[in-house]
């Protein structure tokens, strides 16, 4: 009898580990510098061009080992006699790189403000950004855009989501937002929108400006991760 009791404590014991273990590991957040660097070969400074003297600089993120680009139409087209129009070159470059590789505009879409794009070279080294989930997303959760800010490169800023969802009208249209707690320029445009385990949950998109027309600062809004996956997968 006293030895099955010995057996028991034994096994409490173990079990009391191993959920001790569990929730360490379950509660430890990537540190932010992790994120980005294993994040880095997937979200790309990006060229609009007209082979001339006009140009447009964004960021794109890649979606899936097969080169599919996603970032915001307003980088791949300029307004022109009233008309929106692409431009005639596309060329990423990745962070570690001085060089660009050329890209394909496969489709865009102003009223979402989404667009898709395709590597060329598929011999091009890169690594998808790993997709997270619309519900796992939460007030107050720590977020992160990455991204060409002020077309400087790629880096990475902190914030925290304000707004799981909210619905704002922007550019005329009325859209379906994450609203975030964090300072982004234009050149975020496109850029990935990261959980605090690095996971894609948005694409960086706007800022909202006052009556007077003055940029609000400190308040970040990106398009949800469903939207883009269901306006990839549309195509």
């Amino acid at each position: 009898m006293k030895q099955k009791n010995w057996i028991d404590a034994g096994w409490l014991c173990v079990l009391f580990g191993a959920l001790c273990i569990g929730a360490f590991l379950y509660s430890r957040k990537v540190e932010p510098s992790s994120i980005f660097h294993q994040s880095v070969r997937g979200i790309v400074e990006l060229k609009a061009g007209d082979g001339m003297r006009e140009e447009n600089y964004g960021t794109a993120v890649f979606l899936d080992q097969q080169g599919t680009l996603i970032t915001n139409a307003h980088i791949v087209v300029r307004k022109k006699e009233h008309k929106y129009q692409p431009y005639k070159d596309y060329a990423i470059r990745f962070a570690s790189e001085e060089g660009y590789h050329s890209v394909r505009l496969v489709r865009y879409d102003m009223d979402l403000d989404l667009a898709v794009l395709q590597l060329e070279n598929q011999g091009v080294l890169f690594q998808a950004v790993t997709i997270g989930k619309k519900e796992k997303i939460d007030y107050g959760d720590s977020v992160y855009a990455v991204g060409n800010a002020m077309n400087y490169g790629i880096s990475m800023e902190q914030g925290i989501i304000s707004r799981p969802n909210v619905k704002l009208e922007y550019a005329g249209k009325s859209r379906e937002v994450i609203q975030c707690d964090m300072n982004i320029t234009s050149g975020n445009s496109g850029g990935a929108l990261l959980d605090e385990n690095g996971k894609l949950i948005g694409i960086t998109t706007f800022r909202t400006k006052n009556m007077d027309g003055t940029v609000v600062y400190g308040l970040a809004y990106a398009i949800p991760i469903y939207t883009v996956l269901e306006y990839v997968g549309a195509g």
